[in-house]
């Protein structure tokens, strides 16, 4: 990806137009749009951990909680799920030699298989008969050894699936299999105030659903000035979602960005991009990615290499922390039991290493929740130093410096008054800002007259039209001691007002 950016004048500021799309109407959208053929590597069509990521949870280590529910309680299984002293001596034998045979590094499988056989001999494992609680055991045991988020064992008692599915980083350590349709992928892409593109990507199935919904939701945001990607809540996926988004943020032919080292494969493999051609949403345009301790795996990856590619700058907080692939899928351990062990590395072309257990670290470190709004802010505030146009380039460096996000920073009392346009804020008509009932009203004039809208809060001091749709707001800003009214009042129709 290359690092410089070119200066761009900003059309049309478009941050009023607020499109929320839901995938299923994306995929509708993406049937007449062309999405480039995957990557067709070992890595992307034959490699599997376990498919189906577990819920976004609050903490790094939340992936590694056991589940919860009825099924904790193993009074409640049938008689044939309870495990005697044969059947777990049975398992633990089947997981020692999958550890020493296949885990990634030979060393650290090698102390594994032996630690949890010296625990089934010293009677640690005596008395279990769930084979949930069988699970969560013998999974605290190997963590002991090797802090690897991406190993685990869980129980499952359903046909388990082979190894020919198309993720190389699957989910966090082996879950409950969720079955979900890969239209909650992308459920969110639209446009802010300020022309920055916005898609939330919570997975990253492996799926031609998934990679058109990916595509249309580039074609709606290709003229967008600057693009923040939301993985906040991603625990990971197919590599091959990850090549194609990377493709999408880079120009010309597919490069390489990772080389995946297995345990079991003598040659190591290459993790290229996607090339998309025209489709390209264009090197030059900043690119934010936002984090939380929940991102983990596949989605990790995007992140880092956005970052050690310097395409992207990364506002959030730090990841967590899971780089290891499997090529081997998801193991029967016998009774029910499943295992997911990882057998490969990754190491970035850029940095020479991962980001297994150190997460990727923040460009911009803000608590999640707070990920958005100031990535917004630094989009809009890198667009004022580019744009052409001195009334859009005077919005965006006041829309930059406002608060988004929280209580108002503004009493309703300080609002209320008529505002003018302001020299070089564009051409506007006046408009007054007046309190009814214990909520602001904004009377602003138009063809058939002068209308008022209630003042809808939606953070901060930015405001959002009762009765308008999506795209039409008012935010305040103090500049110079004096309060501005930014009027965002459709596609690339930004003004600015002052009392």
């Amino acid at each position: 990806m290359k690092t410089n950016r070119k200066k761009r004048w900003i059309r049309s500021a478009g941050a009023l137009l607020t499109v929320s799309v839901v995938v299923g109407s994306l995929i509708w959208f993406a049937q007449g749009i062309r999405v480039p053929e995957s990557f067709p590597s070992r890595a992307a069509a034959s490699i599997t951990t376990v498919p189906g990521a577990e819920p976004p949870s609050a903490h790094p280590d939340a992936p590694l909680a056991p589940e919860k529910g009825p099924l904790r309680s193993w009074e409640a299984l049938p008689a044939e799920a309870q495990l005697d002293a044969a059947a777990r001596k049975r398992v633990v034998e089947k997981l020692s030699q999958v550890l020493a045979e296949q885990y990634v590094y030979k060393d650290r499988g090698d102390r594994m298989a032996e630690w949890i056989r010296s625990r089934l001999k010293d009677g640690a494992y005596d008395g279990i008969r769930s084979p949930i609680a069988f699970a969560e055991a013998l999974q605290a045991d190997l963590h002991k050894i090797i802090r690897d988020k991406h190993l685990g064992i869980r129980y499952e008692p359903l046909p388990t699936p082979s190894a020919t599915a198309a993720d190389v980083h699957g989910s966090p350590a082996p879950g409950p299999r969720l079955i979900a349709s890969d239209s909650g992928m992308l459920p969110e892409v639209r446009i802010l105030d300020g022309n920055i593109g916005y898609m939330a990507v919570n997975a990253m199935s492996s799926s031609e659903a998934a990679e058109r919904a990916i595509a249309a939701a580039f074609a709606l945001l290709h003229q967008t000035e600057a693009l923040v990607i939301d993985v906040r809540g991603n625990t990971g996926g197919s590599p091959a979602i990850v090549s194609l988004i990377e493709g999408y943020l880079s120009e010309g032919g597919s490069y390489v960005t990772n080389v995946v080292h297995w345990r079991n494969v003598d040659r190591p493999e290459q993790l290229r991009t996607t090339d998309v051609g025209k489709l390209s949403y264009g090197d030059p345009k900043p690119v934010y990615v936002l984090t939380s301790p929940t991102t983990f795996s596949a989605a990790e990856q995007l992140s880092y290499d956005l970052q050690a590619f310097k395409r992207a700058v990364i506002v959030g907080e730090m990841t967590g922390g899971g780089s290891h692939v499997s090529n081997i899928g998801p193991v029967s351990l016998g009774h029910g039991l499943v295992a997911n062990v990882p057998t490969g590395y990754l190491v970035n072309v850029v940095t020479g290493t991962n980001w297994e257990e150190t997460g990727v670290q923040p460009d911009v470190s803000v608590p999640a929740q707070e990920a958005l709004t100031t990535a917004w802010s630094l989009a809009a505030r890198k667009l004022a130093e580019s744009a052409a146009d001195p009334a859009t380039k005077m919005w965006l460096a006041l829309f930059s410096d406002a608060k988004l996000s929280g209580d108002p920073g503004f009493d309703a009392a300080a609002l209320v008054g008529e505002y003018f346009p302001i020299r070089g804020g564009g051409p506007a008509m006046p408009a007054v800002v007046h309190e009814k009932d214990g909520k602001l009203y904004v009377q602003m004039q138009t063809s058939s007259g002068a209308r008022d809208a209630a003042l809808v809060s939606v953070g901060g001091d930015r405001y959002a039209l009762d009765g308008y749709p999506a795209g039409f707001s008012c935010t305040f800003v103090k500049q110079e001691g004096k309060i501005r009214l930014l009027l965002a009042s459709g596609p690339g129709d930004l003004t600015i007002l002052g009392k």
